[in-house]
């Protein structure tokens, strides 16, 4: 095989060519290259349940292909996507503060938002009750946005700043791969 060819051998694929099932997150599957044209080749990646009934087929080479299964890092993001993103989960979570008790994430949230872009803080204040509230502004709208002064145990804390990674997480993969 000439360094052309080789070089047109494409990346492993995420889902098998014959049934279509997800395989990127199989340690170990079957690759095979099928001619396609001149001086180019076809790469098909197959699950192990296809390799076994299309094994025996003529083949000009196969490997075994191994991915590493590890669960992967979230890609560093920039302090304008950080933002957005805490933004995106801040205004889902707002959306829902009467219907599920949201107060400590919102509350955590703000306060992220308030350091990394997003936020203005303005006052303490108290609220219509008589609670003590912070009071932030939206740079962008002008709004007023208030916030109950809320104590968040440590255990919480911690499970809310862990749901907060992972949604950070998923949402530079997910930005990640619609890059790509």
């Amino acid at each position: 095989m000439d360094k052309e060819t080789l070089l047109s051998i494409g990346r492993p694929q995420r889902r098998c060519m014959n049934c279509d099932a997800q395989i990127d997150m199989i340690e170990r599957h079957a690759s095979v290259l099928r001619p396609a044209g001149d001086h180019a080749v076809e790469r098909c990646d197959y699950c192990p349940t296809c390799w076994e009934q299309l094994k025996d087929d003529a083949y000009e080479s196969f490997w075994m292909t191994r991915r590493d299964t590890t669960p992967r890092k979230a890609p560093k993001m920039s302090r304008r996507e950080r933002s957005m993103a805490l933004r995106a989960l801040f205004e889902s979570l707002w959306d829902r503060r009467e219907a599920e008790d949201v107060g400590p994430e919102i509350y955590l949230l703000a306060h992220l938002l308030m350091k990394w872009g997003g936020l203005k803080y303005r006052e303490n204040a108290a609220d219509i009750s008589g609670r003590p509230c912070l009071v932030f502004e939206d740079p962008a709208s002008g709004d007023r946005i208030e916030i109950a002064d809320i104590e968040v145990g440590d255990e919480r804390l911690a499970s809310i700043q862990q749901r907060i990674d992972d949604f950070l997480s998923e949402y530079a993969n997910e930005d990640k791969a619609s890059d790509e």
